[in-house]
């Protein structure tokens, strides 16, 4: 260890190029000094092996359905469909059932149809309507053009 120290004295204080100060094997040839390098590059990290949990959108229930009220129809992003009467839109963009009804889809529009309201409609409609008999049918088709 003296020696070592004598050697380092006396290469500090001479005039020596401090290429020989800098490596110590040249000081001490006796010793192998290595210095570990890297021979592969290394590896980076990837991006892409994660996955978000899923969100569960879209129709909970479908067109011509029955809904009860409060049910949850659809479950969406920004407002891809719009509710209509009988329905109504949350915060997050959900729409569901203001009553119960049959549930009606048209052009993204999500209506709950009551079922009173709608068995009144469809008599009034059945009271206009003629039924086919044979005395209209035969109506229709002796009909002569002009």
């Amino acid at each position: 260890m003296l020696r070592i120290l004598l050697i380092l004295f006396y290469l500090i204080t001479s005039n020596t190029s401090s290429f020989l100060i800098k490596n110590p094997s040249h000081i001490c040839p006796n010793k192998l000094i290595f210095e570990v390098l890297a021979h592969k590059t290394g590896t980076g990290n990837t991006k892409n092996n994660r996955d978000s949990r899923p969100k569960y959108l879209g129709l909970k229930r479908f067109h011509n359905m029955f809904v009860y009220t409060g049910n949850i129809i659809a479950r969406q992003r920004g407002a891809h469909f719009k509710p209509g009467p009988g329905a109504a839109m949350g915060r997050d963009f959900t729409i569901y059932a203001k009553r119960s009804g049959r549930l009606q889809i048209l052009k993204r529009r999500i209506s709950v149809l009551d079922l009173l309201a709608e068995n009144e409609y469809i008599k009034e409609v059945n009271k206009n309507y003629d039924s086919p008999t044979i005395n209209t049918l035969s109506k229709i088709w002796t009909k002569k053009t002009l």
